[in-house]
């Protein structure tokens, strides 16, 4: 037996002390008192500690996220309902001050939200994704607002709008169908706009606003739960610091009593010792009114009229979240502190040229994401025994010492063990949503592997929105996944992004990577991640007998009307061949030049006899993303290989040069895209994991994470490629074709090459001949990109889109 444990055993006995075992009673007790008071007070002041800090963390950062989140939700469903009742009425009413007046609270109440330390950094990250459909969101009313006179155009913006708001009840992911604007029926339960379903999804099913922010929510709610439990670890301290206190009782009760019989001493300093035993109620009782007071909160939660009767707005029951949208008023102490206004920035304004007001938006408020203002965390101060001088001999001094020394060391182990580290985050942004984003998320998740750092992943269609607020901020993610080579180069000619090197500049391919001169000096600034081929027209490999129509769907969150460009890009590119389709692409050729306008004029002629203006409500993956060709109302589709994943064995492709009437020349050169990666915060971390992600290891790793229709394509023929029969084949036209069939000309497209505000407006245009297509229209919307493009000239151009396949 130990002699601590021979010591406590002596302790606990209480029978008399020999005559001649007095030293070594004394002796005992200068181990186990001051042992037992260390074990005690550290204790129990660690189980306070941690209940303490949960309760602080609840009234000053989850709480307040909460309540920030459920108001901006609110708000934003009042604003989807305002807008909806008013662009139902007369033409000549506009939205008026209700509408914006709502667009500002929730961009107050997402501001509040992203500055709360609660947030984590990929929950910040998710914030800001939210801010970025915000602002998609609030364009597209602009825009339903600013063509009140055309029911048609109307009408499909305020579906767009919805399809970034929320899921439709008609299944089409808030993109499409003739409910699909809400307009049409009554309005939807009280909280939810009508046209909205009701649902919970979570992870990577969540795309929509409401579904982003019910996702956070239900983040914040389950860090809240455990916040408020007890939790096994302030149980088991405050069991121990019990047994220790009531062994420290008997101990120094005796101790004292000895003393007084055998020596007829009171040793004021001993009997100071029990001075930390008052300290038990105190802090039991502090720790369990803390407690109550975080379970009332958390069972709060689910009062949302409390919360909303402080907001101004009225009681509004969510019920996808089980009739529940936030915290009552016993969290209204959770909202005492304010943070100064200005996370996301502001989320105003549809002016511009594109309906979503994708101009390059500079106003607004600045997230200080980078510098968010910290809390002190709050907890019980390190405790000791009061020391009272004496003269009583030299074996109190020895006490004291050895309880300082103890207690000193206790310190030093607690804060060497709270002090360590965790992984560095490097966050990514990208484009991909659903089992794409999850096959990637999979595919970093096994890349940080054995290294310091932890990838965070987040997906988003309103990639330029959420960029822009995020390098306003002065808090980029560490590497961002983009499909427009025209934003890439504006940001790397801003100084936004970093020049790659080395093994990585060697990977950036023409046409998907092309070098720029900036500065006076030449780099390579992004690096193609996962490429597609755009000239195919799909179709079944055996046709009913229904008379040929073309698929049309136009629909597509923030990048609305990109269907309706391919088709006229492909047009061009094979009509008037590579060099004529570059220099339109790269602002040389005119948007009224004979080539662009016949583009424009044999696309009217190919969709001659069709309903082209239902295409405007239409998503691109077709009524309930089941894929156009399945809708049983078309039978020829002309999209990329990334629409493979819709379709069965009985779907296959072709070049769209042997398939569209008019499109025989150029065979050999096909309109591809690509998601491109570029570093926006230099670091190694970001370069390292783009080097993964480029090189073999990631690209190997990527493709046995993804589904079979959505295995990736990449670059260079030396790349692992799709085995299944399409994707098989849509990888040998992309890497050089056949002897029979070469490929010879990739071309980029061209609006994604394009200044960002020139594709805008290139998409907004699409739309608007679709629901006129005669030849009056198009002039008119020529002569207006044309007059964009002038305004363009001068800046710096990319210099080329075209090249030959990699080897």
């Amino acid at each position: 037996m130990t002699p601590a444990l021979g010591a406590l055993r002596r302790l606990l006995c209480l029978a008399p002390v020999p005559a001649g075992q007095s030293p070594a009673f004394l002796r005992d007790r200068l181990i186990v008192l001051p042992l037992l008071t260390v074990i005690a007070f550290g204790s129990l002041s660690l189980a306070y500690g941690d209940v303490h800090g949960d309760s602080s963390r609840i009234a000053d950062r989850t709480g307040p996220a909460l309540v920030e989140l459920t108001r901006a939700e609110v708000a934003l469903d009042q604003a989807q309902k305002e807008a909806d009742s008013v662009l139902q009425g007369p033409e000549l009413i506009g939205l008026g001050q209700t509408y914006p007046t709502l667009i500002t609270r929730a961009t107050q109440n997402l501001n509040e939200a992203a500055q709360s330390p609660a947030l984590s950094a990929a929950q910040r990250q998710g914030l800001q994704v939210v801010s970025g459909l915000v602002v998609d969101y609030n364009g597209y009313i602009g825009t339903a607002d600013r063509n009140r006179d055309d029911p048609t155009l109307k009408k499909a913006y305020l579906s767009y709008a919805l399809s970034m708001l929320c899921e439709t009840t008609d299944g089409t992911g808030g993109t499409g169908g003739t409910g699909g604007t809400g307009s049409t029926g009554s309005t939807g339960g009280a909280g939810t706009p009508a046209g909205c379903a009701d649902r919970t999804v979570r992870g990577y099913e969540a795309t929509t606003i409401q579904d982003r922010i019910g996702s956070l929510e239900r983040s914040l709610r389950a860090d809240l739960d455990h916040e408020a439990g007890w939790g096994t670890g302030p149980v088991i301290l405050a069991a121990v610091a019990c047994a220790a206190y009531a062994l420290l009782a008997v101990g120094l009760f005796r101790t004292l009593t000895f003393l007084k019989a055998r020596f007829r001493l009171l040793s004021l300093p001993l009997a100071a010792t029990v001075l930390p035993l008052l300290a038990v109620p105190v802090l039991v009782l502090g720790a369990g009114a803390a407690r109550t007071g975080g379970r009332a909160a958390d069972r709060g939660r689910g009062a949302g009229p409390g919360v909303l009767r402080r907001t101004g707005c009225p009681a509004v029951t969510d019920r996808r979240h089980g009739g529940r949208t936030g915290l009552d008023r016993r969290t209204a102490a959770a909202d005492r502190r304010r943070h100064a206004p200005g996370a996301l920035r502001g989320l105003g304004g549809g002016d511009g040229v594109h309906p979503a007001g994708r101009t390059a938006r500079r106003g607004g408020h600045r997230l200080g994401a980078a510098g968010l203002p910290a809390r002190l965390r709050t907890g019980p101060e390190a405790g000791g025994l009061p020391v009272t001088r004496t003269t009583h001999g030299s074996g109190p001094r020895r006490l004291r010492l050895l309880l300082a020394a103890t207690l000193t060391l206790l310190a030093a182990a607690l804060g060497g063990g709270c002090s360590g580290g965790g992984k560095q985050t490097v966050v990514v942004l990208g484009p991909w949503t659903g089992n794409e984003a999850a096959a990637f998320t999979r595919t970093l998740d096994l890349l940080d592997n054995g290294t310091p750092y932890t990838y965070s992943y987040q997906g988003t269609s309103s990639l330029r929105e959420t960029l822009v607020a995020q390098l306003e901020a002065d808090a980029p993610p560490d590497v961002a996944i983009l499909n427009s080579q025209g934003e890439l180069q504006e940001y790397a000619r801003e100084g936004a992004l970093t020049p790659l090197t080395g093994d990585l500049a060697s990977r950036a391919y023409p046409p998907w990577a092309p070098e720029l001169v900036v500065n006076g000096a030449r780099h390579t600034y992004w690096v193609p991640l996962k490429v597609d081929i755009k000239s195919l027209v799909w179709t079944r490999t055996t046709q009913p007998g229904r008379p040929h129509s073309w698929c049309l769907g136009m629909s597509a969150q923030a990048t609305t009307g990109w269907p309706g460009t391919d088709w006229i890009e492909d047009i061009l590119l094979h009509r008037s061949g590579p060099d004529r389709y570059e220099q339109w692409a790269t602002g040389v050729l005119p948007w009224t030049s004979p080539e662009v306008r016949d583009a424009w004029s044999t696309w009217a002629s190919l969709m001659a006899g069709q309903n082209t203006r239902s295409a405007l409500d239409i998503p691109y993956t077709g009524e309930g993303g089941k894929g156009l060709l399945n809708s049983g109302t078309c039978t020829e589709e002309h999209a990329g290989t990334f629409i493979r994943y819709l379709y069965g064995p009985d779907i296959t492709f072709r070049p769209s040069a042997d398939t569209i009437p008019g499109l025989g020349g150029h065979k050999d050169a096909y309109e591809v895209s690509a998601d491109m990666a570029a570093v926006f915060r230099d670091s190694p971390a970001a370069m390292q994991l783009l080097s993964k992600l480029a090189g073999p290891e990631g690209r190997r790793i990527w493709m046995a994470q993804a589904a079979p229709k959505l295995k990736p394509h990449f670059p260079s023929a030396s790349d692992p490629q799709p085995t299944d029969p399409l994707g098989r084949r849509a990888a040998t036209l992309l890497t050089g074709g056949t002897s029979e069939a070469p490929t010879h000309e990739l071309c980029f497209d061209a609006s994604d090459t394009m200044p960002p505000t020139l594709r805008d407006a290139f998409q907004h245009a699409v739309l608007k001949f679709l629901s006129t297509p005669d030849s009056a229209t198009r002039n008119r919307l020529l002569a207006q990109l044309e007059q964009e493009r002038r305004r363009l000239t001068g800046t710096d151009l990319l210099p080329g889109v075209c090249g030959s396949p990699a080897s």
